[in-house]
């Protein structure tokens, strides 16, 4: 497997958080032991808001609505998504970070994929299958013309960052 990553690891990155449902997934991946050992914060529950306050819900996990999972972690996105590379490697995947995709094409069956790396220039991979993890930028999606954008779904994302300096 090839993973080509166009940022370098660890970096600064805006995430979601996690919800109980992962959980299987990890343990499935054999990456959960080293999320419990990262020292994520445990999560076991949430609340979402509307920006104008009119709407609001709690979930408590251990109530089990949705899932009988009770628990989750608190990521940090870098440090996460960091851990989740490193485990790839360790599990066998070429990843090649500083590897930007810039184009792909399918013929007979055969992907072939374009990139630029940050210091040997232009390169192509051939593989059987393409799996496109580009997330929002959705680079298969843009590539093909297949991307619509509902209007009423254009989303913004504000951050902000704390450091708890404790009571005093």
């Amino acid at each position: 497997m090839l993973v080509l990553e166009k940022e370098h690891f660890p970096r600064f990155h805006i995430g979601e958080s996690l919800l109980p449902y992962n959980q299987c997934i990890f343990e499935e991946m054999g990456v959960l032991p080293a999320l419990e050992a990262a020292g994520f914060p445990v999560k076991t529950g949430a609340q979402f808001h509307l920006s104008d306050a009119s709407k609001a819900i709690r979930l408590v996990f251990r109530n089990g609505r949705f899932t009988r999972l009770t628990k989750t972690f608190q990521v940090e996105p870098a440090v996460f998504d960091d851990l989740l590379l490193n485990h790839a490697r360790a599990s066998g995947a070429d990843v090649r970070e500083g590897c930007t995709v810039t184009g792909y094409t399918v013929d007979n069956g055969q992907v072939t994929v374009q990139a630029r790396t940050d210091g040997n220039g232009a390169q192509s991979f051939k593989a059987s299958f393409l799996i496109d993890a580009s997330g929002r930028a959705n680079f298969t999606g843009n590539q093909g013309g297949l991307r619509t954008v509902h209007p009423r779904l254009k989303k913004l994302a504000v951050f902000g960052h704390f450091e708890w300096r404790g009571a005093g």
